[in-house]
């Protein structure tokens, strides 16, 4: 007897009856890939014949949104300290404001979104901190001043409208973030800071030691990176990210990131369309951990 298996839910019925002669496994997103992952789940096939099947491939081509433009650039890493990096969507900076200096955010025709990191300032008598997100429409100025020990910051600025809903000028509050466990990462929930339906921003910390699993997105995709350092995994290639770097993801290009430091890496993602969950798609590698590492008590302990 041979028993087909098309997701790992189906390894119950199997043990419910008589033990096959051999079973036919095919490897479900998220689930397991290989052999000893399926025996770890039921151990009691041991002694039964197992062959994975793989996944069968989907044309990357064909499973973007509507919306989904070409990005323009191909899949890697570019520094944005001290120069520009663009693509058919965005331009984008990033700056680190000594203490006590001043900059100016201007839009000129563009729409224009900042995102804080390390440091502080003050912007029109409001304070500044790491997290918050400032938007400008086109056409607006606003002065800002770093606090005494300096302020971080990546300008993006877009090609596309933040909406006639926002106003001018707007300094976001931080959202709150909380654990992922699928992914061992810390994010805001939903799509967080969407504009439009055009764009979104969204922040993402992944702790030291962690490296997420291999996916795709049907939507272009931006990594802005305030804090850490570590490796970027673009359609098999290594790429070393660091502060200030900008990671660009054409739509279906298949991506992961490791935290190969001892301090959290923090950056915000920049995706237009939108980032929604019917635009991922798992890859064929999972992510991983250091031993004996929990989410919920590492969130715990780093915001105390």
């Amino acid at each position: 007897m041979v028993k087909r298996l098309t997701d790992a839910v189906a390894i119950q019925p199997v043990l419910d009856a008589p033990v096959p002669a051999a079973v036919v496994a095919k490897k479900a997103p998220g689930a397991w890939q290989k052999k000893d992952e399926l025996l770890a789940q039921a151990p009691e096939l041991k002694s039964v014949a197992i062959t994975v099947e793989a996944e069968p491939k989907i044309s990357r081509a064909r499973t973007k949104p509507a919306g989904t433009k070409p990005m323009g650039v191909k899949p890697g890493v570019t520094s944005a300290v001290g120069r520009a990096y663009k693509d058919s969507e965005a331009e984008i900076t990033f700056t680190a404001l000594k203490p006590d200096q001043r900059f100016l955010a201007s839009s000129g025709n563009k729409s224009m979104v900042c995102v804080f990191g390390k440091g502080s300032g003050v912007l029109d008598g409001k304070p500044v901190t790491a997290g918050q997100v400032l938007t400008l429409q086109p056409g607006q100025e606003q002065a800002l001043k770093a606090g005494k020990d300096g302020l971080e910051v990546f300008v993006a600025r877009m090609n596309t409208p933040l909406g006639d809903d926002v106003p001018p000028v707007q300094l976001l509050d931080r959202l709150k973030l909380a654990p992922f466990e699928a992914e061992q990462i810390i994010v805001a929930p939903g799509t967080p800071y969407a504009f439009d339906g055009k764009f979104n921003v969204a922040e993402v910390i992944v702790p030291p030691g962690v490296r997420t699993s291999e996916h795709d997105l049907g939507i272009n995709e931006r990594y802005l990176v305030l804090e850490g350092a570590g490796t970027m995994f673009l359609d098999g290639k290594e790429h070393p990210v660091s502060k200030g770097s900008v990671v660009h993801i054409p739509a279906r290009v298949a991506q992961a990131i490791q935290n190969d430091s001892d301090q959290p890496m923090r950056f915000y993602c920049l995706c237009s369309p939108p980032f929604t969950a019917d635009t991922f798609r798992a890859g064929s590698h999972h992510g991983s951990h250091p031993p004996g590492f929990d989410l919920a008590s590492w969130w715990s302990s780093f915001r105390s």
